[in-house]
């Protein structure tokens, strides 16, 4: 294994996803379950990368590279996507005239 250090501004989870994206014999299926033979770690401006040492760090550096910081994760888009959903229903509901703590009850939230 080899450790490459890259200074850029990344979130994370979509660098994660990217990497994976262009490396899929990175991720190995062991019956249900999904593992991976590198380790992804980052703080928002430095990107630490423990990958096989026949990685190609030339096709590492391009995904590096094209990353954009400012994109969504498809965490982030699902998360987003499902809070509009749940002010979409609310508001629905109000327009029918439903209270909050009614709203709160049918949603299964606290109020």
């Amino acid at each position: 294994m080899k450790k490459l250090t890259y200074t850029k501004q990344h979130k994370l989870n979509l660098i994660t996803e990217e990497l994976f994206a262009a490396f899929p014999g990175w991720i190995s299926s062991v019956g249900n379950e999904q593992q991976t033979s590198v380790s992804i770690s980052g703080d928002g401006s430095t990107l630490i990368l423990l990958v096989p040492d026949a990685a190609d760090e030339n096709a590492i550096q391009v995904v590096i590279d094209a990353h954009d910081s400012k994109l969504e994760s498809k965490g982030e888009k699902v998360a987003r996507e499902l809070e509009e959903s749940r002010v979409s229903v609310r508001v629905k509901f109000k327009v029918q005239g439903l209270t909050d703590r009614e709203i709160d009850a049918v949603l299964g939230e606290v109020s």
